[in-house]
């Protein structure tokens, strides 16, 4: 799937009206993708501000947080050569929580790519499964077998997609065991050139909005799948971690 700013990907994070995009994902908007100071709602940079909140410290209610859902939804219609990257918008700092907010997109156009939380309490079986660990393991069998040992009920009684970063290591053999697996692989690579040291945790947290569950391999020193590790539980995601000792 590629990172924002190709494709015609367009990030949609939550905004205030004053546009102040001073924490969270309208941080990131601000510093990664080009969002503008001052612009609060529509298409700013590579991304959708979308309002939740009136000022910085203010949400608005949930009738008009409806009000600019549908607007922003009409727009993404109206730009179906763009796909939009949905963040859980309204959920943090707003207050609002996944219940109230993440029904009023259900149904959005098919260019509107839904945070995985959101995707699965829409459709009741999707499962996107992201796979990462360090680059130094590199022992196949042992990956492929812990992936079959976690992931076996998850293949059963869901519909799987593999969330890849394509970094070398378990990135790579986790894309390998997906497509043995015939599973649909949807690609995070990191943007280096573009955005230096801070591209592996602009990779995580895409993959993290975009998953619902993770398998982490971890030696007890990579700090970029400890990272990975931890804003996966933070988006709230099922995390599995798999220490390894011993398979590179």
């Amino acid at each position: 799937m590629g990172f924002i700013g190709m494709c015609g990907d367009i990030f949609v994070f939550g905004s205030n009206k004053a546009g102040v995009h001073g924490s969270g994902a309208a941080m990131d908007a601000r510093r990664f993708y080009g969002a503008v100071h001052g612009v609060g709602e529509g298409f700013t940079g590579l991304c959708y501000a979308l309002p939740t909140k009136m000022t910085p410290y203010f949400p608005m209610g949930l009738s008009e947080v409806r009000c600019h859902v549908e607007k922003f939804l009409e727009d993404a219609r109206n730009h179906a050569d763009l796909r939009f990257r949905l963040t859980r918008v309204g959920c943090g700092l707003a207050g609002f929580s996944d219940e109230d907010i993440a029904p009023m997109f259900f149904g959005c156009s098919e260019n509107v790519v839904l945070p995985g939380l959101w995707q699965r309490m829409k459709d009741g079986v999707t499962a996107r499964l992201i796979v990462a660990g360090g680059r130094k393991i590199t022992d196949r069998g042992f990956v492929f077998g812990e992936l079959d040992r976690l992931a076996g009920n998850l293949l059963k009684e869901n519909v799987v997609t593999e969330v890849c970063g394509e970094a070398r290591g378990v990135d790579v053999i986790g894309r390998e065991w997906a497509e043995l697996k015939s599973l649909v692989v949807d690609s995070f690579p990191a943007n280096w050139d573009a955005h230096g040291k801070a591209a592996g945790m602009m990779r995580n947290k895409l993959m993290a909005n975009h998953g619902t569950h993770l398998v982490a391999f971890w030696d007890g020193e990579s700090r970029g799948t400890k990272q990975m590790i931890d804003v996966a539980r933070s988006f709230g995601l099922v995390v599995r971690v798999v220490k390894v000792v011993g398979h590179e």
